[in-house]
């Protein structure tokens, strides 16, 4: 509705909270097949994703006139909203873990290149320097 006085960030979140509550049992379907397939998540990438989470988020409030930081914002509020969402659903109170867990499979396409970043044999859990010295970056897509 044009004469909606809600926000395109309000309204971003209210279409991630839907989503997140609607489809709450195949998202929890999807992080446990994810965490089966791919194995726990070692520490230095979720901290990573941690730290990627924040600086998304300070970067769309430093920037609130810049137009792709205004359009990452629209991405993040719909994702602080399928959280939300999902966590009421499927009665979650610790909304740090559930954020991690979507961001982690989110990530999934980039997880792999991140565990050769951070470790020497992807599947030890050993840190060590990578032989090739490159930059890793991930984002968070946009989910439907």
């Amino acid at each position: 509705d044009a004469k909606s006085t809600l926000s395109d960030s309000d309204r971003a979140y209210a279409v991630g909270y839907i989503e997140g509550s609607l489809s709450h049992l195949r998202i929890q379907q999807n992080i446990n097949n994810t965490v089966k397939n791919m194995g726990k998540l070692p520490r230095h990438i979720s901290q990573f994703l941690r730290d990627q989470l924040l600086w998304t988020r300070s970067q769309v409030q430093k920037n609130p006139n810049d137009r792709y930081w205004k359009a990452v914002g629209l991405v993040q509020a719909q994702f602080d909203g399928l959280v939300q969402g999902y966590r009421a659903a499927d009665g979650k109170q610790d909304t740090a873990h559930c954020e991690l867990g979507l961001a982690y499979i989110n990530s999934n396409n980039e997880v792999g290149d991140l565990k050769a970043h951070w470790l020497q044999d992807p599947t030890d859990g050993v840190p060590s320097r990578n032989k090739f010295d490159k930059e890793v970056t991930t984002e968070l897509p946009v989910l439907y």
